[in-house]
């Protein structure tokens, strides 16, 4: 491998109105999930009808309906179910997305995750039906808690376990560097999984680093075994001086993208020996890369922006969804909408997946977005990502 350089809403108050809306025809998505459209606007033949709505979706309208004849024709009560409806709708028109493997990364910047803010941030985990729940947090504590072995660490990982609760019992996680992976699975759909953990690199403070944990499990839907590393990392910070030609800051960050993934393919074949030659490809196991990998924009001399993390991930062999979000890093706490105005904003915190398994597995990324904000703690805003992973062959 070659280091690379460098207001109040109208309602319907009539029950015409309420019935029209129950005949809204219906369709179900590919995934699986009903998904509510929009009623079909007037057709005058230049442009295409509206997608129908879901069979299931339309039943239950129906019923709502149905309901209106057998309660009094008062305004509250009619309100409140035409509400009610309007919800079903909305929630079906947007639709939720499913995946085997929900992933997440979060800077606390040293907040705790409070109850409180675990379920305003992971509210909706269980609606996108997962197996296995990854969560990587960076920064758990401050010096102090440093000093002291990191007194949060237990706390926060015993919060979100409490959340999730029975579903997700089974569970292994890793603390290192002031930072924590949190591997859950459901025992229902996951068998006989194993285990490994390794500690992949750290800064000389150990206020930076790298961990993986390797899960080998049989899926309830797949025959076969998936394997899967999990690589949470925390890599060094700082953006470099746009004037200076030299960019020392990026350059660390790449060493210890090149360190890391190194180790860990050398552990990872002391733990799961191959019969691949030596000439085989680096890294020739999946991987699922999250944290706070600190990745800047870099400007060249016409003052362009440029990710640098779309280069050097991509160099490595790495791969994500296109970025879709707002930028990660730094927003103003407790006002998630705002920036630091001294700093320059970026995509610091990524989920990327790295397709290696010479047995055909194939890695899925379905979704890549900013998790739920409504309490935000910190400067950096949390990710998400739900995978999908798939051996060759018919799904059970």
């Amino acid at each position: 491998m070659t280091m690379p350089t460098v207001e109040e809403e109208e309602h319907p108050t009539t029950r015409a109105e309420a019935r029209a809306a129950s005949e809204t025809p219906t369709e179900t998505s590919e995934s699986g999930t009903s998904t509510v459209s929009e009623p079909p606007p007037e057709h005058d033949g230049a442009g295409e009808r509206a997608p129908e709505t879901p069979l299931a979706h339309k039943t239950l309208l129906q019923e709502i309906n149905e309901c209106l004849d057998y309660i009094d024709n008062t305004q509250v009560q009619r309100r409140k179910i035409v509400q009610d409806m309007q919800q079903v709708q909305c929630e079906s028109k947007h639709g939720i997305t499913t995946g085997d493997i929900f992933t997440a990364t979060w800077n606390l910047n040293t907040k705790p995750l409070t109850p409180d803010v675990i379920a305003a941030c992971f509210c909706h985990v269980l609606d996108t039906d997962p197996s296995i729940i990854v969560l990587a947090c960076q920064e758990v504590d401050d010096l102090i808690g440093m000093r002291l072995m990191f007194p949060k660490v237990d706390q926060d990982i015993e919060n979100v376990r409490n959340y999730f609760g029975e579903s997700f019992a089974e569970y292994t996680s890793f603390s290192y560097c002031n930072q924590f992976l949190l591997v859950m699975w459901n025992p229902k759909r996951v068998y006989t999984p194993v285990i490994r953990k390794k500690k992949l690199f750290n800064n000389c403070l150990r206020t930076k680093g790298a961990m993986a944990i390797v899960l080998e499990y049989v899926s309830h839907h797949q025959p076969g075994s998936n394997r899967v590393c999990f690589i949470a990392a925390h890599l060094s910070a700082h953006a470099d001086n746009r004037a200076f030609k030299h960019k020392p800051n990026l350059q660390k960050r790449i060493t210890e993208m090149h360190d890391l993934l190194t180790e860990c393919g050398r552990w990872h074949e002391h733990e799961f020996p191959s019969a691949a030659p030596p000439e085989h490809p680096f890294l020739p196991f999946n991987i699922i890369l999250l944290g706070d990998l600190n990745f800047r924009m870099i400007f060249d001399s016409c003052e362009t922006a440029m990710d640098e993390g779309q280069v050097v991930l991509k160099e490595f062999g790495f791969r994500e969804n296109p970025i879709t979000f707002r930028k990660t890093f730094k927003v103003e706490k407790h006002q998630n909408t705002e920036y630091n105005e001294t700093r320059t904003s970026a995509w610091t915190d990524r989920i990327v997946y790295h397709q290696g398994d010479p047995s055909g597995s194939l890695i899925t990324q379905k979704t890549y977005e900013i998790l739920n904000t409504s309490q935000s703690i910190s400067d950096h805003l949390p990710v998400c990502s739900q995978f999908d992973i798939r051996l060759p062959g018919p799904a059970l």
